[in-house]
């Protein structure tokens, strides 16, 4: 009987690791797909890439598709091998947050360029496509990563706006805010400040005021948790789409960023 059970307990565990293995959504999925983009980005398979890995980032024309794959590949060309390292991975509903170490080497294995970098996933008609590539990130900054996701802008006034998002663990968190002021009549310049919310906690909401160019601004979520630190993308409320005085005259629902 005690082997029956045995049996059983080994078949139970070899049918979850391998029900793991055929999830499209999962963990190890997502981390393959990453992964075999960058060997086509390796070898210079730019359209290939494209097509099977970045759904949001594919012109809508034939002659526009053409014009970003030469780009893309008179940019990567200078630097010859590329290398990626995915140190982890974590999911989020239909979004997937791969952080990667990439390093561009010469034939002769001479480093030319390295950069860790974060890259945001989503999972569309069953399998993960990459959505957006962040600028690259620091040595010490989300080694251990806290994801700030589920990012939006709501209860927008002529004066202010919410800023509300989560942390997948609890954290405190800081708002670097930048926005632009005319300088000069010339052009205008940005003015930078942290907004700090010392409350650990899991959902996070903040109030912004208005100032300077009321249609441009940016916003980066910073998240700590003792020595950890790990921060979101850069959102341009431009870039975005983020109309806030259509959002004020309208009362359309709240704006999601990501």
């Amino acid at each position: 009987m005690d082997r029956i059970k045995i049996l059983i307990f080994f078949l139970c565990l070899t049918f979850l690791f391998s029900w793991g293995k055929r999830d499209p959504r999962s963990e190890e999925n997502l981390k393959k797909r990453a992964e075999d983009y960058c060997k086509y980005i390796n070898f210079l398979k730019f359209d290939k890439a494209l097509n099977l890995w970045c759904k949001e980032r594919r012109p809508a024309t034939k002659e526009d598709k053409r014009r970003f794959i030469k780009e893309w590949r008179a940019e990567r060309l200078s630097l010859p091998i590329l290398k990626c390292k995915v140190e982890s991975v974590r999911i989020k509903g239909d979004k997937g947050f791969v952080f990667s170490e990439e390093r561009w080497e010469t034939i002769f294995g001479k480093v030319r360029s390295k950069s860790r970098d974060m890259s945001i996933w989503v999972f569309e008609d069953n399998n993960w496509f990459i959505k957006e590539i962040s600028p690259p990130i620091g040595e010490n900054i989300c080694v251990e990563p806290i994801i700030v996701y589920n990012i939006f802008i709501e209860d927008v006034t002529p004066e202010s706006f919410t800023l509300s998002w989560e942390t997948d663990e609890e954290a405190e968190c800081e708002v670097e805010y930048t926005y632009y002021l005319p300088w000069k009549g010339y052009s205008d310049i940005g003015i930078k400040e942290f907004i700090h919310n010392s409350i650990k906690s899991r959902k996070h909401r903040m109030i912004l005021k208005r100032i300077g160019r009321k249609d441009y601004a940016k916003i980066k979520i910073w998240a700590r948790n003792g020595s950890r630190v790990c921060h979101s993308f850069e959102y341009e409320l431009s870039k975005y789409k983020v109309d806030l005085e259509k959002i004020l005259s309208s009362k359309d629902l709240p704006k999601r960023l990501e």
